[in-house]
């Protein structure tokens, strides 16, 4: 029997294969060095708190700017700055005061990048479920490269006494 000798045909296959699967680890490993590492979502969620502390002490001392500063376009927005006072106005009749948070459940996702944040919070009238979606909104852009900007709450809802209070 004689031994059949790989083509260059078939070298430059299997290496070509290689390559790839090369690539490919290398493009795991980046994504998730700088996207899945404990320091970024530390990060992240931090900042998520940070933004939503703000949104119950604008809330609770009833200024629409400082909610509206933790809202995506709403400072240069009076019919947004309206549609957020008027539905804060409706969760206040419902749910009184914020009082504090009893747990916390931030999850972070990379593609589309989001920040999902559900609070179990205590209120001056009961227990309420609040669902924050918040977004990085690009700052400035460095060498065309967009950098970190804040987070933003996109949206917000929440469920007191088994009721949702909505934006409609």
């Amino acid at each position: 029997m004689s031994e059949r000798t790989p083509t260059a045909k078939q070298i430059a296959k299997w290496l070509g294969i290689l390559g790839l699967a090369y690539l490919a680890l290398f493009g795991s490993l980046w994504t998730y060095a700088n996207y899945h590492s404990s320091p970024f979502r530390e990060g992240k969620k931090r900042e998520a708190e940070s933004v939503v502390q703000r949104f119950h002490d604008g809330y609770n001392a009833r200024q629409i700017e400082t909610v509206c500063d933790e809202a995506f376009a709403c400072p240069g927005s009076t019919g947004l700055r309206e549609a957020w006072d008027s539905y804060l106005n409706r969760l206040r009749d419902h749910a009184g005061s914020f009082r504090s948070v009893k747990t916390s459940n931030i999850r972070i996702s990379i593609e589309p990048f989001d920040v999902r944040a559900k609070f179990v919070s205590y209120f001056e009238k009961g227990v309420a479920t609040e669902s924050f979606v918040l977004q990085d909104i690009a700052g400035t852009r460095k060498n065309g490269i967009p950098e970190d900007g804040p987070l933003k709450i996109m949206s917000y809802k929440v469920e007191i006494n088994g009721e949702f209070i909505s934006t409609e």
